[in-house]
């Protein structure tokens, strides 16, 4: 492409892109040879759409943290309630569960039947995103044991629920068909805590993760009970920690910020 015009050069000054050599004025520019265009923006888009300034997610590859929530015993639990009941006992368990992503830094992303889907790291690093995970299972079971307390004389069996927790890079983006597009995550990190959800069955506890989140968050494996398990389309083998009270895990996250606590307060004393 030929260098910006003396026109195009003072536009793109005025909009502060003149130091950025891959951004031209598409009215302006004349190339000199053939040249592929690339859309930023979906194919349906219209005027409507910018001008109510909707946030549009082309795609992004980030390290993201996904934590899978299973309710269990939806089915058994339709067999003998009305429909209306058996949907308002998954809202709450949904509702309980939202509020401890929420409240813990991550995000609900997508509800699936009686399940659900959270991210954490959108706008936190590896590292917090995986503290905000672990302490957001340990707050689904406290949200879910209130529920089970609230609905003590309606259950004959307690809520019972599984999660899976596993962090890597993965694309998020707008994923769907016109006006039926979804925020969303997509990669292997995201199947991986799916499966890991489902091993808490054969695994007989509540949350399963993977050693990576472990370690990513400043807490030592081996504080938890440690296997190795093999994951459906994976080669080899995985490293994962489990445990049959998601609460624990916020006690070994207290038990890594103690120290440093003290460790700030004897340095504000110093300074």
């Amino acid at each position: 492409m030929p260098r910006p015009s003396g026109r195009e050069a003072f536009v793109l000054a005025r909009v502060g892109a003149a130091g950025n050599p891959a951004i031209r004025l598409a009215c302006q520019l004349r190339p000199q040879a053939d040249v592929a265009v690339i859309p930023v923006l979906p194919a349906n888009v219209g005027a409507d759409f910018v001008r109510n300034r909707k946030r549009i997610n082309i795609g992004e590859e980030r390290y993201i943290v996904s934590m899978f929530v299973d309710m269990r015993g939806s089915t058994k639990l339709a067999e003998a309630r009305l429909p209306f009941d058996v949907v308002f006992l998954v809202n709450r368990f949904l509702e309980a569960a939202s509020q401890a992503v929420v409240d813990a830094g991550g995000q609900p992303n997508q509800f699936v039947g009686d399940g659900l889907l959270a991210l954490f790291g959108l706008n936190a690093d590896p590292a917090t995103a995986c503290r905000q995970a672990m302490r957001a299972a340990a707050m689904v079971a406290l949200n879910v044991e209130y529920l089970n307390h609230e609905f003590a004389t309606e259950l004959q069996e307690p809520i019972q629920f599984g999660i899976g927790i596993h962090g890597g890079e993965v694309i998020i983006g707008d994923i769907g068909f016109r006006d039926h597009t979804v925020f969303t995550a997509l990669g292997d990190a995201v199947n991986v805590a799916a499966r890991l959800q489902d091993m808490t069955k054969t695994l007989n506890c509540t949350v399963v993760l993977s050693e990576e989140v472990c370690r990513n968050a400043g807490v030592a494996p081996d504080r938890l009970t440690q296997t190795n398990v093999s994951i459906r389309g994976r080669d080899q083998s995985m490293a994962v920690c489990t445990a049959a009270d998601p609460t624990l895990l916020a006690s070994l996250l207290d038990e890594m910020t103690g120290p440093l606590r003290a460790e700030q307060m004897s340095a504000q004393i110093l300074v």
